[in-house]
C-alpha cells in the first residue's frame, strides 16, 4: 500500500468515526486531501472501519515503516546504492533558500514581517505530523549574505551565524547546497557550521579550501524518502576572493545524473546560481526533475507555481525564510519521467487558513477600537489579514483530480506570516543574543570622527526647531520621528544591522554609532537635509541640502527593506505647509 492509500485509509476511518462531532472538531481530524475521490464517499468510509475491524479481530498488525535510509556519495568514487531499486511510493520535500543567517527577517515594513526561526520551528513541526518521514532541503547560501563581511559588522555577524546554526539544528535541515558564499564569509569555516546545524551538505562543482575538508562535502547525497530514492545534488557560484574552486557547472551537473543514473527515482538541484543560471543551466544538462533556484541576492522573488523548464520543474523562494515551500512527489511505478501537476491543498490546511482568517478580523477590530487606524499595529494586522485571505483564495481555487495510475507531484508554498504562534524557547534564545549585541558592537563600535576645518557636523532636530517651529509638530507625527521606537520595542537597539537606519549622521562628526546615539535617535531633518551646524550658525540656506534626493533616501529605502518605495510618492507626503510648501 503507499503512502497516500495508507493516508486516504485514514482519512476514511477518522471521518467515520467522527460523523457525529460538530464540523469545527471533525475539519481539526482531517489529515489531507487525497488526490483521487477513493476517500470521499460513506460505502468507502464503511469499508474502512470494517477492514480495520477484521484486521484487530484477525491479531494482525501491519509492517513497520522501512525506516529512511541515507547514503552520502563519496568525492572520489560512485559506491553502490545503499536501497533497492524502488519507484514506488510518496516523498513530501520542504524546501527553502538563501536564508543567510538571518534569524528573524527585518520587518520594516508590513509587507516584509514574514519568516524567522520563531515561527519555522513551530510550523514545521505540525506539517511534519502530517507528512511524516519528511525531509527539508535548502539551496543557496545558509549563513552568510555575501562573501564579504563588513569590519564593523564582523564580530557580530560571526556570533550571529553560531546562533543560527544552532537553530537550524533545531530546525532539522536534512541536506543543504554548500556554496563559495558561506565558506569565504566563514573564513573556511563551512564544514565546521555544518557540523554544528547537524546538516549534511554537498556540492558538485565546489572545492573548499587547502586543508583537505573536501573530502567531508560529497558530490550528491541518496536520501530515501516515502519509499522513493532521491538524489541531491547543489551547483555554486563562484565569488572573489577566498580560497575555492568553483568548476564548470554543468559539467559537475552531467557527472553526477551519469553516477544517479539507475540509483535514484527523482533527482532534485539545489542551485546556488540564481534563477536565471538556474533556468539556463536545466535546459542545457537533461535529468534533472526539480530545481531549487537559491543565490538570488537582492532581487528574490517567490512563485507558487513549479514553473516547467526544459525537461525540469524549477521552484524559486523569496530570501531569509519568509517562505516555505512544500513538493510532494507521488510515483506509481511508471517512473518520474512524466509527472502530472497536481499542485493542490488539503481542506485541513483550507481550515486553519480560514481559522487564521478569523482570528485576524476579530484581532483588527479589536485593534481598530482602541488605536489608530493609521497605527504600525493596525496596518500590520490589515497587511496579515489581506495576505491570508489572498493565500485562502489562490490555493482554495486549485482543484486537481489526477489518476491513480499517473506518477505526479504538487508544490505550494507558504508565507510564514507574524501571525503564526511562536516557539517560546526559540524567541528566548533570540531575545539573549539581542542582549549580547549591546556588549559585542559596543566594543567593537570605534569613535565618531573628529569634524575638518569648516565641515559641517549634526546638532539634532532641537537645533533645527529653535528656528522652524512650525515644522516640529509635524516631524512629531510622521513616521520618522518613531524609528527609534521600533527599535526598542524590538529589543534592535544594539544591532548593527538595524541601527544605521534609525538614527541620523550613523558614522559622521557629530552622528551617531551603537551605543552612542543620545541626541541623534530617529530619523531627523538632517538626514535628508544633510548636517546643519553651518546653516544653525549663520543661516545661510546654502549651507543645507534644500531639495532632498532620492539617492539620500534609498540608502534605507531599498528592495533589502523597504520593496515598495516610490520616491516621487513617498516624497509628496512629506510637503505640507511648514515644511516644502508655504504656511497658509
Amino acid at each position: 500500500m503507499t503512502q497516500i492509500e495508507r493516508r486516504e485509509m485514514k482519512d476514511a476511518i477518522e471521518r467515520a468515526e467522527t460523523i457525529d462531532e460538530p464540523d469545527d472538531l471533525r475539519v481539526d481530524r482531517i489529515m489531507d486531501r487525497p488526490l483521487t475521490s477513493v476517500a470521499m464517499n460513506l460505502s468507502i468510509w464503511l469499508s474502512a472501519v470494517s477492514l480495520v475491524s477484521l484486521v484487530a479481530l484477525g491479531g494482525c498488525s501491519s509492517p513497520s515503516p522501512t525506516p529512511d535510509k541515507t547514503r552520502v556519495a563519496d568525492t572520489a568514487r560512485v559506491e553502490p546504492a545503499a536501497a533497492k531499486k524502488s519507484g514506488i511510493g510518496e516523498a513530501t520535500l520542504f524546501l527553502m533558500a538563501d536564508l543567510n543567517g538571518v534569524l528573524r527577517p527585518c520587518g520594516c515594513t508590513v509587507d516584509l514581517q514574514k519568516g524567522g526561526f520563531d515561527r519555522l520551528i513551530p510550523y514545521l513541526k505540525a506539517q511534519r505530523k502530517r507528512y511524516p518521514g519528511s525531509e527539508l532541503l535548502h539551496a543557496g547560501p545558509m549563513f552568510y549574505e555575501d562573501a564579504s563581511v563588513d569590519a564593523k559588522k564582523k564580530a557580530q555577524r560571526e556570533r550571529q551565524v553560531e546562533v543560527a546554526a544552532d537553530l537550524i539544528a533545531k530546525t532539522g535541515v536534512a541536506v543543504a547546497g554548500a556554496t563559495a558564499v558561506d565558506e569565504v564569509a566563514s573564513g573556511g569555516k563551512l564544514v565546521d557550521l555544518a557540523a554544528r546545524a547537524k546538516i549534511q551538505i554537498t556540492a558538485a562543482n565546489l572545492e573548499l579550501g587547502p586543508d583537505g575538508r573536501s573530502g567531508s562535502v560529497p558530490r550528491y547525497v541518496l536520501r530515501e524518502v516515502g519509499g522513493i530514492r532521491v538524489g541531491i545534488f547543489a551547483l555554486a557560484s563562484a565569488v572573489e576572493g577566498g580560497v575555492v574552486k568553483v568548476s564548470d557547472p554543468d559539467a559537475a551537473a552531467q557527472s553526477v545524473i551519469a553516477s544517479l543514473t539507475g540509483e535514484s527515482d527523482v533527482v532534485v538541484l539545489l542551485s546556488g546560481l540564481g534563477l536565471r543560471e538556474t533556468k539556463r543551466l536545466v535546459r542545457r544538462v537533461e535529468g534533472i526533475h526539480f530545481a531549487l533556484a537559491g543565490g538570488m541576492g537582492e532581487h528574490p522573488a517567490w512563485s507558487d507555481e513549479a514553473e516547467l523548464v526544459g525537461g525540469t520543474r524549477v521552484m524559486q523562494f523569496h530570501r531569509e525564510g519568509r517562505y516555505l515551500g512544500r513538493l510532494t512527489v507521488r510515483l506509481t511505478g511508471d517512473g518520474a519521467r512524466e509527472l502530472v501537476d497536481a499542485s493542490a491543498v488539503s481542506d485541513g490546511e483550507l481550515a486553519l487558513l480560514d481559522e487564521r482568517i478569523a482570528r485576524l478580523e476579530s484581532a483588527v477590530a479589536e485593534a481598530s477600537r482602541s488605536k489608530d487606524p493609521a497605527s504600525s499595529e493596525v496596518k500590520s494586522l490589515s497587511h496579515h489579514l489581506a495576505s491570508v485571505k489572498d493565500e485562502r483564495r489562490r490555493l482554495g481555487g486549485k482543484l486537481v483530480v489526477v489518476p491513480t495510475d499517473r506518477s505526479s507531484f504538487s508544490f505550494t508554498q507558504t508565507p510564514l506570516n507574524w501571525d503564526l504562534p511562536q516557539e517560546p524557547s526559540v524567541v528566548e534564545l533570540m531575545k539573549v543574543f539581542d542582549e549580547e549585541l549591546a556588549r559585542i558592537n559596543v566594543a567593537n563600535a570605534g569613535t565618531l570622527p573628529a569634524p575638518k576645518p569648516g565641515q559641517a557636523v549634526y546638532v539634532g532636530t532641537e537645533a533645527c526647531f529653535e528656528c522652524h517651529e512650525e515644522t516640529r509638530e509635524f516631524w512629531r507625527t510622521n513616521e520618522h520621528a518613531g524609528a527609534w521606537a521600533t527599535l526598542e520595542k524590538l529589543g534592535k537597539t544594539f544591532d548593527a544591522e538595524c541601527v544605521s537606519c534609525h538614527v541620523t549622521g550613523y558614522g559622521e562628526a557629530g552622528g551617531a554609532l551603537v551605543g552612542q546615539t543620545k541626541g541623534r535617535e530617529n530619523v531627523q531633518c538632517e538626514s535628508c537635509h544633510g548636517p546643519g551646524s553651518l546653516h544653525a550658525e549663520e543661516g545661510d540656506v546654502d549651507k543645507l541640502v534644500t531639495k532632498a534626493v532620492q539617492s539620500t533616501c534609498v540608502g534605507c529605502h531599498n528592495e533589502h527593506h523597504s520593496p515598495t518605495f516610490a520616491f516621487g510618492t513617498y516624497r509628496e507626503r512629506l510637503l505640507v505647509p511648514g515644511h516644502g510648501k508655504p504656511l497658509k
